[in-house]
């Protein structure tokens, strides 16, 4: 099911997906519990479903037991409800906002690379 307005399909290109989860990103970076907190760490798990265009979460942490309090704060049952699947991605320590967007921008193209996850 490609995600569509009216006629057009929505294409696959890196400013597509730029557009579309730029403000989904950056509102966990920004706002909330989450706020700055990227800058301590170099991890982050970012949860999505099958379907390209709906809402992700990334999910920041810095080691194992880090991302366990996180889930478990978050409300785990109601996270894999929701997205059913999630990936870990590694950044580099002290990189900046606009790189890690790029590194989750990027991994989000490789996920729905051929369009819509399928069951």
């Amino acid at each position: 099911m490609p995600i569509t307005d009216d006629k057009n399909i929505a294409p696959y290109s890196y400013s597509w997906f730029y557009h579309w989860y730029y403000g989904k990103i950056t509102s966990y970076m920004d706002d909330g519990l989450q706020k700055d907190y990227y800058k301590e760490c170099e991890y982050v798990a970012l949860w999505f479903n099958r379907v390209r265009g709906n809402s992700v979460l990334p999910l920041f942490f810095k080691d194992n037991t880090d991302f366990n309090n996180w889930v478990e704060h978050y409300g785990g049952f109601k996270i894999i409800l929701r997205y059913q699947y999630y990936k870990i991605i590694h950044y580099p320590i002290e990189a900046d906002k606009e790189t890690i967007i790029d590194i989750i921008i990027k991994a989000l193209m490789q996920i729905y690379k051929n369009g819509d996850i399928s069951k």
